[in-house]
């Protein structure tokens, strides 16, 4: 009897060992994970294990099973641990049903299942699913729906699925896309082959239609629109500190006494001089003899006046503004001459001169 229970001990053991080992080598150990690039908006992710719901800022992990929420005008970037790239884009939900990868094997395997919206797929590397694992089993990368499904060797691709609609478009950016109805196994059905610039729809229980080219703009605007990119540090133009009026570039700052405002006609001789040839050019404190203050500009000391002063520019927050000129001085002019009774007697030997002086 105690022969017969060690037996059965040693058995059951055995057993238990086993059982460990295979779920220890079963494939959910090469289970990939990846981290959230981009994390714009409502980002939130599923966890597949326990299902519970949290934000997901970027720097998030993510992994084989987890499902990326992502709201509305919200936008995420995940950067698997394979070097492939998922864009996913507003009001979407993608799972990442299967998502497998063991370097050492050369074992990829993915299926993400895009329960709405949309997800733009980029694989490192073209061809990159063109062979098999060491265990003889072939590396495939599929993006699935309700109503289709897509397979890749390598390449850029957008798969959307409207809910409402039902209906799959896949476009695809770079490479070529294998897009049918689901078969066993992973197979794909009634398959149609779409190149770089074209796409094709599915609605469910139906072949996808015959792809057709996408015009260059549109195209454009779709790769625009579904690429999560990471803000630049300064989101002006080439320069720092935006000016108040302009979009980017270098910081403009009020005019000084050297003189940065509109300026005055060309010099011509005798007349208002030209841009740049005074000491002030436009609005700016300091004086001022005339507009422009050209190089050969008569100053009113010539015209016999007394000179003037301009208006002074006061710098406050929002650029400067203009004092009125003080009152014009009254023009110098010469004083008239008195006028004079002159009285003449002459004689011989003398001259009498009678003067009268009225003002």
């Amino acid at each position: 009897m105690s022969k017969h229970f060690y037996g059965l001990t040693k058995s059951l053991i055995a057993g238990l060992a086993i059982g460990i080992l295979i779920t220890f080598l079963s494939p959910t150990v090469w289970a990939a994970c990846g981290e959230l690039m981009v994390a714009k908006g409502d980002i939130k992710i599923e966890t597949g294990k326990t299902k519970e719901v949290k934000s997901a800022p970027a720097g998030t992990k993510v992994c084989q099973g987890d499902t990326i929420i992502a709201g509305t005008q919200s936008r995420a970037k995940v950067k698997m641990e394979d070097g492939n790239e998922l864009n996913i884009s507003p009001d979407s939900r993608i799972l990442l049903e299967t998502y497998e990868y063991k370097e050492a094997d050369n074992k990829k395997k993915v299926m993400l299942n895009v329960l709405y919206g949309k997800v733009r797929a980029a694989t490192r590397e073209e061809n990159m699913y063109n062979d098999k694992s060491t265990d003889g089993q072939a590396n495939t990368f599929q993006v699935k729906t309700k109503s289709a499904v897509a397979g890749v060797r390598g390449t850029d691709f957008l798969t959307s699925f409207d809910r409402k609609t039902t209906k799959t478009e896949i476009v695809t950016f770079r490479g070529k896309v294998d897009v049918g109805t689901p078969g066993p196994s992973g197979t794909i059905l009634n398959s149609v082959s779409v190149g770089a610039g074209q796409k094709t729809e599915a609605l469910p229980g139906a072949p996808p239609a015959p792809p057709k080219a996408v015009p260059t703009g549109e195209m454009d605007r779709m790769s625009r629109d579904t690429t999560a990119s990471t803000p630049p540090a300064n989101n002006s133009a080439p320069g720092t500190n935006p000016g108040p009026n302009d979009g980017g570039g270098e910081k403009r700052e009020p005019s000084s006494t050297s003189g940065n405002g509109p300026s005055g006609p060309g010099p011509v001789a005798g007349s208002p001089g030209g841009p740049g040839a005074g000491a002030n050019n436009g609005p700016g404190p300091g004086d001022m003899t005339a507009p422009g203050a050209g190089a050969n500009m008569r100053t009113k000391e010539d015209m016999g006046m007394a000179p003037t002063r301009g208006p002074a520019a006061v710098n406050i927050p929002g650029g400067p503004i203009m004092m009125p000129p003080p009152p014009m001085l009254t023009p110098m002019v010469p004083p008239v001459p008195p006028l004079v009774n002159q009285q003449i007697e002459s004689g011989p030997g003398r001259v009498n001169i009678s003067i009268t002086i009225t003002n």
